[in-house]
């Protein structure tokens, strides 16, 4: 039991981790979102960037021995609610 406690001590550490870089990912989308044309939703979804960024996540995630799927559906996910988050902030201004 000791080992799996340990185990899950460092899989803590590294999702404090995760969520300090998801906050600084977040601090430069709300950049982005103010460099956008106002109302425009499409430069929000910004689906070709999407596809972009989907591609290279997979393709490094590849590399680094991460299934591809995973990093896929965590991306899409991340996306999906910074794109939530933006929308939600631009009705709000």
């Amino acid at each position: 039991m000791d080992a799996l406690s340990n185990i899950r001590i460092e899989i803590d550490d590294i999702d404090r981790e995760l969520i300090r870089l998801l906050a600084q990912r977040q601090r430069l989308v709300e950049k982005a979102r103010r460099l956008k044309p106002k109302g425009d939703k499409s430069a929000v979804r910004a689906n070709d960037r999407v596809a972009q960024v989907i591609a290279n996540r997979r393709k490094e995630a590849l590399e680094l021995g991460l299934s591809p799927d995973v990093a896929e559906s965590v991306w899409r996910s991340m996306i999906q609610a910074f794109i939530a988050l933006e929308e939600k902030v631009n009705k709000e201004h």
